[in-house]
């Protein structure tokens, strides 16, 4: 038994994820917004951490490669990462993983990047970055089979499989690279003075949507979180959110939708 209230939260929370299975998000300012994840290759389960700008499919050099997924190493390579490259103005994320740790936060509280967390169980949420590394392992397993008998570290397959990606002309990047795009005049980057802006409108904005809000689990406040942020990147004109046309299938399955 359930009460009424809790009926109808089910049935709210429900029509959103039929929403959103029916978006899509293309990202156009590159350098704004990067996104970060980890997976895991071979026998071994080798662990590898890739840095995505999202609207230019760049994927950062020198991923991170380790035996486990480590919050401390990750938090570091951000860093390292950040410095090296520029940091971007929002980084995306799944939630509950190393990459969400307090090491990681301090990092982007210190360079003034703000997280964008997927919500729990929902990896399409970060659907750009779930093809990257699909892409990266298909790129590794030809490479690792090529040099088999030069046995080759896996880092350096890793940094040679992502330059390799990283240099492929794209019909979506208009027969452009990744690295051209990236690296082009087109790149955002973002200062102390303009981040700073930014930190205010989008606070200020959350704060007075929390004040609309009549509860307020943490299930509901990274879902504001997560409109408020979608909605003043529409405002400022660097996404567009598509809504995606029901495809007639002879299936119940939900709809693939992914954040590109």
């Amino acid at each position: 038994m359930i009460s009424r209230r809790r009926f109808q939260e089910m049935v709210a929370e429900e029509r959103a994820d039929q929403n959103q299975n029916m978006k899509r998000i293309q990202w156009l300012v590159v350098g704004a917004v990067w996104s970060i994840d980890t997976t895991e290759y071979g026998l071994a389960k080798t662990k590898i951490t890739l840095l995505r700008d999202l609207a230019s499919k760049y994927q950062l050099p020198s991923p991170l490669v380790q035996p486990s997924e480590n919050g401390e190493m990750i938090a570091t390579y951000l860093d390292v990462m950040f410095k090296k490259h520029g940091a971007p103005m929002f980084l995306k994320r799944d939630l509950g993983s190393p990459l969400n740790c307090q090491a990681v936060d301090e990092v982007l509280e210190r360079h003034s990047v703000l997280p964008l967390n997927s919500p729990p169980g929902y990896p399409r949420y970060n659907g750009s970055m779930e093809k990257g590394m699909s892409e990266l392992k298909s790129a590794l397993d030809q490479r690792r089979f090529q040099a088999l008998a030069s046995q080759c570290p896996l880092s350096v397959d890793v940094e040679l499989a992502t330059h390799q990606l990283n240099h492929r002309r794209l019909r979506s990047l208009q027969g452009r690279t990744p690295c051209q795009v990236f690296h082009g005049p087109q790149r955002r980057h973002f200062h102390g003075a303009s981040r700073q802006r930014i930190f205010r409108e989008v606070f200020a904005e959350f704060w007075q949507y929390l004040q609309t809000m009549p509860q307020r689990s943490p299930h509901q406040v990274r879902a504001a979180w997560r409109l408020v942020v979608e909605t003043w990147l529409r405002r400022q004109g660097w996404i567009i959110v598509k809504e995606k046309s029901p495809t007639q299938v002879s299936t119940i399955s939900n709809i693939f939708y992914s954040q590109n």
